[in-house]
């Protein structure tokens, strides 16, 4: 698993926006070394003046789509409650309400 997180540094791409319904799709590209660049490529049209965005999310993660006050790790069966969500602001048809969250990177 990469975790990536551009609080301190990172490049124009750090300004790209979440949305649950993305027109990006974050993909590491490993060259020469096992850290990788992140690229981005458009997963669907994108007309002119539209804004790109991705979903900063992997979306096969078993904490997207439940309660934002718990989480639940199910192999251990260990409930931890989480502090504040952060609203998702996307407005797409099947977004989640939340920005995604992982509790164990705590």
């Amino acid at each position: 698993k990469t975790i990536v997180d551009p609080t301190v540094i990172g490049n124009i791409g750090r300004y790209v926006n979440h949305s649950c319904d993305p027109n990006l799709v974050m993909v590491p590209v490993r060259v020469s070394t096992m850290v990788p660049h992140l690229a981005l490529f458009v997963c669907k049209e994108v007309r002119q003046g539209q804004e790109l965005c991705f979903d900063y999310a992997d979306r096969d993660q078993k904490n997207v789509g439940k309660s934002p006050a718990l989480a639940a790790d199910e192999n251990k069966g260990v409930v931890i409650s989480q502090p504040k969500r952060t609203p998702c602001l996307c407005r797409s048809y099947n977004c989640s309400g939340f920005l995604p969250f992982d509790p164990f990177l705590l």
